[in-house]
């Protein structure tokens, strides 16, 4: 069958996908490499028959592997989700199943870790194709069982969220409610880039201390400041530990110990770092106390079913910043191998990113790929998965892909009214003007002061997170990546604001209120 038979053949399939859907997932210009989206979809059918959800179908699109959109929740994957979650409060089974996701997450984590320390992956030129192969081969791997089990934190937060969120409902006072639920939906773990900090706030404190260390590191000279043996030590400690901690899908760095020295430069120049460090150390025990106060204060039905699920959405949220870890961690490596498959076949890098897992193996032994292929998977590319078609798995490629995601995206709505809602995810007020990044590559064009509004934020946002006065996102809830990154760094933030990008214009002077989740337009 051609290609082109094919995508005919799937567009068939696709009558059974609704007439409309809402995107779970939709990253404004962040790159995800067509392969990455086939490993997502295989780890979610994988997560399938782990948990024994039923009825689940699953979308991944994306365009030149930029503006990766995922959908993962028609209506009767949302039904599935819940008999899910009833059933395994029915059962008390919450605990068994957070305990034993994370020993199976942590194993894995420990797995990647020792997959990437192998010196194999610094001697590729010397390896023959079928070693390459095994190699790739063992990455994917990697990538999709350490991804499975941690699937559920998107398939399943909406819900918990809504259960938090309904069982406040006795609550008068809508903001001591809103408060609760922003307590109540704060994670008592330290994300990663929490724990680098910290670290390296404990090397600064000992430069302080030294005014002679002080004043060698304020010269900029790094050899001679790596000429300090206990520095120099705790650099590439801190290095090994945290060398992938801005790596993406697409750019990947080894973060080294002059990096580092960089960043330690910035903070000794700041006043209040002990305090900021004490702030970090003591902000779990603090999250816990007040979650623990609340919950004993709350008069509800079924408050032992409430509690699970604090304690559950507590997990998730810790799980999404470990896939975050190991997925940082293999795209440096898989970088490194797609620079040598693509050196051997005189592709580019980017020409091999529009490749499925399956397709690059081939491609490493046969050395063979259709370029007039290549190019309409380059145009757009959509995976789909579903139980309800005979075909379970189908791909469509260029016109065909294009065409299907124009049938079912949700269309933007006109301007015009000038109060828009979503939900408030950290509090604070704030005028200000827009600026709209539709891509990680605007990032560096938001100004200090200016308001954040993007689709969803990514950890390439995080440059401009920290520089906006606040930050308004179209997708997310109370546990996504800019509800999360805004409690951190003390910033205003609203998420879930419907077809926010297509309202707002960059010098839109707009009013934030993130109390009470609403936005409005200054004529």
């Amino acid at each position: 069958m051609t290609k082109q038979a094919a995508n005919k053949s799937s567009m068939s399939n696709t009558r059974n996908w609704p007439k409309a859907i809402d995107w779970t997932y939709d990253a404004p210009g962040q790159r995800v490499p067509v392969y990455v989206c086939k490993l997502f979809i295989d780890a979610e059918k994988q997560m399938i028959k782990m948990f024994g959800l039923k009825n689940q179908s699953f979308l991944a699109s994306t365009k030149n592997y930029v503006n990766a959109r995922i959908c993962m929740s028609p209506p009767e994957a949302r039904i599935a989700v819940k008999e899910f979650i009833q059933q395994i409060l029915r059962k008390g089974g919450v605990r068994n199943l957070v305990n034993k996701s994370e020993k199976k997450s942590f194993h894995r984590l420990k797995r990647i870790k020792e997959l990437t320390e192998k010196p194999i992956f610094y001697q590729l030129k010397g390896l023959s194709d079928k070693s390459l192969s095994r190699l790739w081969q063992q990455l994917c791997l990697s990538f999709r069982d350490f991804f499975a089990p941690l699937v559920l934190c998107e398939s399943i937060n909406w819900y918990l969220e809504e259960f938090i969120w309904d069982g406040l409902d006795n609550l008068k006072d809508n903001r001591q409610k809103r408060k609760f639920f922003e307590i109540l939906t704060t994670t008592t773990s330290r994300q990663y880039r929490v724990k680098a900090e910290e670290f390296l706030f404990k090397i600064a404190i000992l430069i302080k201390k030294n005014k002679h260390l002080k004043s060698v590191f304020l010269t900029k000279n790094f050899d001679h400041i790596l000429s300090f043996k206990k520095i120099n030590q705790l650099l590439k400690r801190c290095s090994r530990q945290f060398y992938w901690i801005n790596n993406n899908y697409v750019d990947t760095y080894y973060l080294d110990e002059k990096f580092f020295v960089n960043e330690l430069l910035e903070i000794i120049q700041q006043e209040d770092i002990l305090r900021r460090l004490k702030n970090i150390q003591q902000r779990s025990y603090l999250v816990k106390k007040q979650k623990e106060k609340i919950l004993k204060q709350l008069k509800i039905k079924g408050k032992r079913d409430y509690r699970n699920i604090v304690f559950w959405l507590d997990h998730l949220i810790y799980w999404t910043d470990m896939r975050k870890q190991g997925v940082a961690r293999l795209a440096y490596f898989f970088n490194l191998l797609l620079k040598e498959i693509a050196e051997r076949n005189s592709l580019s890098i980017n020409e091999i990113r529009c490749l499925t897992p399956e397709e690059i193996e081939k491609l490493i032994i046969a050395h063979k790929v259709d370029k007039k292929f290549l190019a309409q998977r380059k145009k757009a590319c959509i995976f789909l998965y579903s139980n309800k078609v005979r075909e379970k798995f189908f791909s469509l490629e260029g016109a065909a892909a294009l065409a299907f995601e124009k049938q079912v995206a949700s269309q933007p709505i006109k301007r015009g009214k000038n109060e828009y809602k979503g939900m408030p995810v950290s509090p604070g007020k704030v005028i200000g003007k827009v600026r709209l990044l539709k891509s990680v590559l605007e990032v560096a064009t938001l100004k200090r002061g200016e308001i954040l509004v993007t689709g969803n934020t990514t950890p390439d946002f995080l440059p401009a997170m920290e520089k906006a006065s606040a930050i308004l996102t179209e997708k997310g809830g109370s546990t996504c990546h800019a509800a999360i990154v805004a409690r951190e760094i003390k910033k205003p933030c609203v998420v879930g604001i419907r077809n926010l990008i297509s309202v707002f214009k960059t010098g839109d002077k707009i009013e934030v209120d993130a109390n009470k989740g609403l936005v409005k337009i200054i004529k």
